[in-house]
């Protein structure tokens, strides 16, 4: 199968068809021969597609500037804002780096206002990305003040769940997360619990807290034979 992916490459060469021919590169999942073959090109619909295809594999360092640069030149900046989004909702919900996040989602902005045309398009983009920076700095206000504002805290993350389209910027399992270690810390039980019922509904229990700590909650409501609908 290889073998013939690399022949109907060679043929598709030889006939100038070069969009087949980087579909051969990518179906072989050869990724240093699909950065040549960009490279060699140099047609922005050839860097698109091997950007495309770098996306699906590890994200090293080496493989994201290749992506950046790929889109880059092929001036196909929706595509690279979008790249950034998605990385800037790893750094968040896999890694917690709400920093790292903030400074991908203004380089998605930076990009789009590359965007020769100045349409409705460009000026949506661009206030959706702001309204997500701004979600992200608004939970971290939230994260900073649980030891020293748990109050306010609480009323940032109450207003963070009723902003609708952000579920891929932070989960709001994040949000329910920290709202019940605010209630946890204060010892009101009974919210505690409330948080974790509205999360089991939702399917968003995963992770909430450790089985210990359920437990305790669960103890003090008086619903300690519940704990199997929390772990």
């Amino acid at each position: 199968m290889q073998g013939e992916f690399e022949l109907a490459h060679d043929i598709y060469v030889k006939i100038n068809n070069l969009k087949k021919a980087m579909k051969c590169c990518i179906k072989m999942g050869n990724k240093d021969k699909v950065i040549e073959f960009a490279h060699m090109c140099r047609m922005p619909e050839l860097y698109i597609m091997a950007a495309n295809f770098l996306q699906n594999l590890e994200w090293t360092k080496d493989i994201v500037k290749i992506i950046v640069s790929f889109f880059n030149r092929a001036k196909a900046y929706y595509n690279l804002a979008n790249f950034y989004e998605v990385f800037a909702s790893i750094e968040i919900n896999e890694k917690q780096n709400l920093t790292q996040a903030c400074e991908l989602y203004n380089e998605a902005m930076k990009t789009v206002q590359k965007v020769r045309e100045n349409d409705e398009k460009k000026d949506n983009k661009i206030n959706e990305l702001k309204n997500k920076i701004n979600f992200i700095k608004k939970y971290n206000d939230a994260l900073n003040k649980i030891s020293s504002a748990p109050g306010d805290a609480l009323k940032i993350c109450e207003e963070l769940l009723t902003v609708k389209g952000m579920e891929n910027v932070v989960q709001e399992k994040e949000i329910y997360k920290l709202i019940f270690r605010i209630y946890y810390g204060a010892k009101d039980f009974q919210s505690a619990y409330s948080c974790m019922d509205v999360c089991r509904r939702e399917k968003k229990v995963t992770g909430l807290a450790g089985k210990d700590i359920l437990k305790a909650v669960l103890d003090n409501v008086g619903k300690t034979d519940e704990l199997d609908l929390y772990i």
